[in-house]
């Protein structure tokens, strides 16, 4: 049994620079870096406006369907 931190960051989400960032939390044993990014990009060419709640949402189902759990996690961005 394993468990990883994983942030999904859209970029440039509106043109003016800002971002969105979800950090979500897996934990089992049937999910490494590679499936789940082959998944991702499976998920973007069969979406084409897919945003980043959406990619999310489908990636934890998919994980899910796995046997893994998949928890999103609550944070706070500082900058300065």
């Amino acid at each position: 049994m394993k468990t990883e931190i994983f942030s999904f960051n859209e970029l440039n989400v509106d043109g003016n620079g800002d971002y969105v960032q979800i950090v979500i939390q897996v934990t089992g044993s049937d999910f490494d870096y590679a499936s789940i990014l082959d998944h991702i990009r499976a998920l973007k060419r069969k979406t084409e406006y897919a945003d980043t709640d959406y990619l999310v949402d489908e990636t934890c189902e998919w994980l899910r369907s796995k046997g893994n759990v998949c928890t999103y996690i609550p944070f706070c961005v500082v900058e300065f």
